[in-house]
This record gives structure tokens, C-alpha cells and sequence, in this order.
């Protein structure tokens, strides 16, 4: 792969090419966050060269999360914190994937990501911040604060 820019991976060329706001790809896998029921706020298909064929990119400005953690005090009783709120994410799947370095798949999901929302400096973040899912498919929790503001978030 051709390194663009020099820190960007060669993924990075192909997704400057074109983004485009084409119907998603297949069905959606089932640990994805549309397969758990949420609607992206915004979603996009990139075409890719190099390494990569294509991209859906999908956002998502308000996913419910929450959880709790247990300990034990002093006095040998269990405690336990709750907590719920909201998380924002991007979901990258890749499509026609031909690269096997996946830190270059890693940079190239950043580098889509910052293609369809310039305003979540993606690019700057660590490529380690990028969660695998599945083999193509990858999250990374971050904001788009241009559609968060768009959606009233």
C-alpha cells in the first residue's frame, strides 16, 4: 500500500476520491449498532482505492449505553455504581478488503471517518482508539459535532 501524505496509509488516497450518500450495503451484522435497532443519523458509502474497494460509514449521534460496577467495602458487603447515558459512534464496514495490515485498515477507517464529518478530527486520533468487530468492520466511539448540532444533541 502507498503511504499518503505519509501518515495516512494508502487507504487514505482512495477515500478522498468520492463520498457519496449511496444506499448501505448488505444487511446489517448483528453486533453492529443498526442491527441493535438504532438509525444512524448519518450514513455514507465511500469508494476506496488501494487496499480497500469501498466503505460504509455510518453515524451515530445518541446510543443509549450504560452499566454498573461491584465491589466489595471494607466491611465485606457488595456495592455496586449504576450508570446510564448516551455515547456517539462512528461504524466503518469495508467492503473488497485487500490489505492484511491491520493498523493500515485502522487508519484508514479514521481517515474515513474524518472524509464524512471533517468536524470530528478523527485524523488526529490514535489508529489503536479504532475497535475491530469483525474481520472489515470496525467502531470508533467519537462525535460528529456538526450533526450532533444539526440533531439538536
Amino acid at each position: 500500500m502507498r503511504a499518503q501524505a505519509g501518515h495516512v496509509g494508502a487507504i487514505g488516497a482512495g477515500a478522498l476520491a468520492a463520498c457519496l450518500g449511496l444506499p448501505g450495503l448488505a444487511d446489517a451484522p448483528d453486533y453492529s449498532l443498526r442491527a441493535s435497532g438504532n438509525i444512524p443519523d448519518l450514513s455514507r458509502h465511500l469508494r476506496m482505492s488501494e487496499g480497500v474497494r469501498g466503505a460504509r460509514v455510518d453515524y451515530y449521534g445518541q446510543v443509549m449505553t450504560g452499566g454498573q460496577h461491584c465491589a466489595k467495602n471494607a466491611k465485606g458487603v457488595e456495592e455496586c455504581v449504576f450508570w446510564d447515558g448516551f455515547l456517539s459512534a462512528f461504524e466503518v464496514e469495508y467492503e473488497g478488503v485487500t490489505e492484511t495490515r491491520e493498523s493500515e485498515l485502522k487508519k484508514g477507517v479514521l481517515l474515513a471517518i474524518d472524509v464524512v464529518c471533517p468536524s470530528s478530527r478523527a485524523i488526529s486520533r490514535d489508529p489503536s482508539e479504532v475497535q475491530r468487530l469483525a474481520p472489515g468492520v470496525y467502531r470508533l466511539d467519537a462525535a460528529c459535532p456538526r450533526v450532533n448540532e444539526r440533531m439538536g444533541y
